[in-house]
């Protein structure tokens, strides 16, 4: 919907995706930051467990979860990296007071950097609860 919107009048798009860069920027930054503690070393403390091999045992499943949910991160990162130059390139090229936005071109790039900005900014709402549901798990467990 938004990257027909955004066909459709690619002038007022050109309004707002200073502002959508600047969201995707952040997005990114807090995307490091998961990958970041997601890699971290952690390991299981012996009084959450029965005992240590149970604690080694918890440990290698969370390591392993940790690992799938960092390479997952990491593929949308690079979503998140992607929108974010698509958003730049349409601001680089519609840059000026000569800009005609009827340019298939332009309409096009509009559309694009839209929908993938507006799909990047929408999965982004699951953030949080992955955040907190890592804590969680690690406060229990750690």
């Amino acid at each position: 919907m938004a990257g027909y919107v955004a066909y459709g009048d690619a002038a007022k798009f050109a309004s707002i995706v200073d502002l959508l860069a600047t969201i995707i920027s952040i997005l990114i930054g807090v995307s490091l930051a998961v990958i970041a503690v997601l890699t971290s070393p952690f390991s299981v403390s012996e009084k959450a467990a029965a005992d240590a091999d149970e604690a080694a045992r918890i440990t290698k499943l969370v390591q392993k979860d940790d690992e799938t949910l960092a390479s997952g991160q990491l593929m949308f990162f690079w979503i998140y990296f992607g929108a974010l130059a698509l958003a730049l390139l349409f601001s680089w090229t519609t840059a000026g007071d000569a800009t005609d936005y009827d340019q298939w071109h332009l309409k096009t790039l509009a559309s694009v950097t839209a929908a993938i900005g507006v799909f990047a900014f929408m999965w982004s709402a699951r953030l949080p609860l992955m955040l907190q549901k890592i804590s969680s798990q690690r406060r229990t467990l750690g």
